[in-house]
């Protein structure tokens, strides 16, 4: 018999700890102006977070570690239709800074994730509206 049996039969139940929850990290996404208005979606493990992903917008995100799907798509204008998607390895207890930025192609323009940080956020911090 092992020590876990003599227990059970011994007490009767056992009652072990709940499984630990991931760490998180914070996930800061933000959008600055631009010049074309069209409408960018912003995705997240494919559930949608902003529809739509306006102009001078940012967005912070409490994630889970591990590997975190991010896409960002275009709607539809003139039945084009184009998305980029990342996969951004997060590790527990950081922040992640991302800006969106246009990337002009022929004859759909995309939304593009770059890496960003702090500084620049905070520089782009008083025009941005922060979506709950």
């Amino acid at each position: 018999m092992t020590w876990l049996t003599a227990l059970i039969l011994t007490c009767g139940t056992v009652t072990f700890p709940a499984p630990l929850q991931k760490e998180s990290s914070q996930v800061i996404i933000f959008r600055g102006g631009s010049y074309i208005l069209q409408r960018f979606e912003l995705w997240v493990n494919d559930e949608p977070v902003l529809q739509p992903f306006k102009q001078n917008t940012a967005i912070t995100l409490t994630l889970p570690e591990g590997d975190v799907k991010v896409a960002l798509s275009r709607g539809s204008s003139w039945g084009l239709h184009g998305s980029r998607e990342y996969v951004i390895q997060v590790e527990a207890g950081r922040t992640y800074y991302l800006q969106a930025e246009l990337e002009y192609d022929f004859p759909v323009t995309y939304l593009g994730l770059t890496v960003s940080n702090s500084q620049r956020y905070l520089k782009m911090l008083p025009k941005l509206s922060q979506v709950e």
